[in-house]
Order: structure tokens, then sequence, then C-alpha cells
């Protein structure tokens, strides 16, 4: 029996099933006729608490069982075991298509909702007005939405779902929608939603995203819960699904290197040595990556660079001549794989790495932290092999 405290979301060992097969077959299933209509398990003892003013994060795979887990908070769907606890009816992302009637304009649409969601009329025009704004549709906004493309359709719809205050939120990967821009103002959005307050859940594949919004995130794979704990945490997690490090070549100085306290600046000059350890005749590649988690930064410094030598111990340098970060702190990262062929977007096998995502990277502090304007930052550096 599920205790109503001070949470505002409960699951307690929820199970949610679907049956597979024909029609018919289904009909019969549900009638209490056992056929041997086969079911595959969406939810699997799904048990969390979310307390008031919390986002929880979901992160799973396409199938992993994320939007049915939303659907069963939203009572869309009713679970088939367990017992489940939500404070008040939840505002929903994943009913952006509630009113899908084509031939309403986009002022027509805002009436309907609100009208719907039992807004006052005298309050009505102002939120109106700051979807209009918020969707920069322009004249559109009086047009039929069946001349909408699909950016504008979610441009609209995301606008009207989030102009209203919202205690509890459920989050279908609406920042997956429109473009760069409109994502950016998407996310400014519900940052300013959840100041105010909200709690719910976040469900998305989108780990940069989770890990920004939410402060505990849980991994779904294959309707189970295989992961809960701080979002870094869960995003490591999540990431390392399935990787695998074969040992080919190695760091022989990881200690070393996470233990050791390294500053930068920005602008100036840095560089670093380390030491690999080959066990084969091949050549091998050298890598290096800089993440700012909190931020979704991603620094992709140089990822191409080959080491021949055949087997034994290297000494690998390199240097920033000025280096591009600018944040408080950050993670390096360190790879070392086998080089890529023309056509490959991703190294074939990974044979070591010193990274954030395995929970071992090497942290970096800025004497002096200013303000960052890039999310995505290219450099080439300069490598030299010390033997």
């Amino acid at each position: 029996m599920i205790t109503k405290t001070n949470c505002d979301i409960t699951f307690s060992s929820v199970n949610k099933d679907f049956l597979l097969g024909k029609f018919s077959d289904v009909i019969k299933n549900i009638f209490g006729f056992n056929n041997g209509c086969p079911k595959v398990k969406a939810l699997q003892d799904i048990t969390f608490n979310i307390p008031q003013g919390e986002l929880l994060g979901v992160l799973g795979r396409n199938g992993a069982g994320k939007s049915t887990l939303l659907r069963v908070a939203g009572g869309i769907y009713n679970p088939d075991e367990g017992e489940i606890y939500v404070r008040k009816n939840p505002t929903a992302i994943f009913e952006m298509g509630l009113f899908g009637n084509q031939h309403l304009t986009g002022r027509e649409f805002c009436k309907i909702y609100f009208s719907f969601r039992n807004i006052p009329r005298s309050e009505q025009k102002a939120l109106t007005e700051d979807v209009r704004e918020f969707s920069e549709l322009e004249e559109y906004f009086e047009e039929p939405m069946r001349n909408y493309s699909s950016g504008m359709l979610a441009r609209l719809l995301f606008g009207v779902i989030t102009a209203i205050p919202a205690e509890i939120v459920l989050l279908d990967e609406i920042l997956s929608v429109g473009d760069q821009h409109f994502q950016g103002k998407s996310y400014k959005r519900l940052i300013k939603m959840i100041s105010k307050g909200a709690s719910g859940i976040f469900a998305t594949h989108d780990w940069f995203s989770a890990v920004r919004l939410c402060s505990k995130i849980i991994v779904l794979n294959k309707g189970k819960v295989e992961f809960e704990g701080t979002s870094q945490q869960a995003a490591r997690k999540y990431l390392n699904i399935g990787s695998t490090i074969t040992k080919r070549v190695v760091f022989r100085d990881i200690e070393r290197l996470r233990e050791s306290a390294f500053t930068y600046t920005n602008g100036e000059p840095f560089s670093m040595t380390f030491d690999v350890e080959s066990a084969f005749e091949g050549p091998f590649c050298a890598g290096l990556a800089i993440e700012i988690p909190k931020h979704a930064v991603v620094v992709i410094i140089d990822n191409s660079h080959v080491v021949t030598g055949g087997t034994g111990t290297f000494r690998i340098s390199f240097k920033f001549p000025l280096f591009p970060i600018v944040f408080n702190d950050c993670y390096l990262s360190l790879f070392l794989s086998k080089p890529r062929v023309s056509g490959q977007t991703a190294s074939p096998e990974v044979y070591d790495q010193i990274s954030w995502t395995s929970g071992d990277s090497i942290r970096l502090v800025n004497k002096a932290p200013q303000h960052a304007s890039e999310a995505i930052i290219g450099r080439k550096l300069g490598w030299k092999r010390i033997r």
C-alpha cells in the first residue's frame, strides 16, 4: 500500500504487458479465452519515488519502455500489477496531438486547448500571445495547421502546452523536435518551469539533456530498471551499455593521471604526457576529448593521430597552443583504438580509455573561468611520440 508522503509520483512494483497477435486473438484473450496469445513485458517491477520539486530522468534506447512508463504515469495505460500514486493531474508533453484538427488555425488551437485546461478567458489572450511569440510562426499563426511543416507544428504544440504553469510534468523526447535554435528555446522554457517547483518525469535517449535537467536518473533496458543513481552515474552506465574494451593497447599510468591536479587557463598553452603499452605489432590511434556534462558541451579535439612502432612501451605527449575551454572545470578523456578507415565515423575497436563515461576521467580546473558561447568546439593538436 502506497503511503502519500511528500512525493508527487510513486511507482511500487509496477508491471505492464502488451498482447501480440491477430486482433481477433487479442479480443479473445481480453475476454478470458486463453488462446496462447503472446505477450511483451513492457515494464517489469518498476519502483521509484519522485519528491516534490524534482525531475526524474529516464534514459533508455528505443524499445526500453520509456514511453510506456510515461503513459502509465499519465493514466493512459493501467498497470497490470503494482501501485501508482500521482498527487494531481500532470501536464504531459506526449499529449501533443490531443486537438489534431488540421483545419484549426494556430490561434484557434490555443483557444481550444486553454478552454480544455479550464483557463479563464481573461487569461487566454495573454497566453495566446505568449505562444505566438515563442513559436515564431508570424503570419502562419493565423493559417490552418494543415499548412504547417512538421517543425512549425512542433513549435506551436510545445509552446501551447508549456505556456501554462504546471506542478507535475511528463516529458517524452521533447527536446528532440525542431531545429537547434528551437531546441535551445525549449530548454530555457523547461528550466523556467522546473525552477518554479515543477516535478515529474523526463524520458529521453539524450543523456546530455537528462544530465542538465535532472539530479537523479534511472536507466531502463527491456522494461527493467538497470540502474538508478545520480545523473552523472546514470549517464556513465547508459553510455557503457554494450561497450567492449579489448586491452590490446593500454594506459600504463592511469592512477597518476587520475590523482594529479591539472589546471589550465583559457587561451594559454596546455600540455600532457602519458605512457601506453602495446601488445601487438599493428598501429593504434590515440584520441582526446574534453567533456563538460553539466553544460552539455563536448570538445572534440583530435581522434585521428596514428602511432606506429609495434609492441612495447610508448611515451606520448600532446600540446594545446591555446587551450579552448572557458568553463570552471571539465573532464579530459583519452582513448586508444584501432585506426579508422575511410568512410568510418567511429573506431571499429576500442583498446583502452580514460573517460568520464567510464568514471575514471581526468579532472581539469580552470584558474580563470569565463562564460562559454560555443557548445561544440573542434581543435587540431600537435602530437609527439617519445620512445
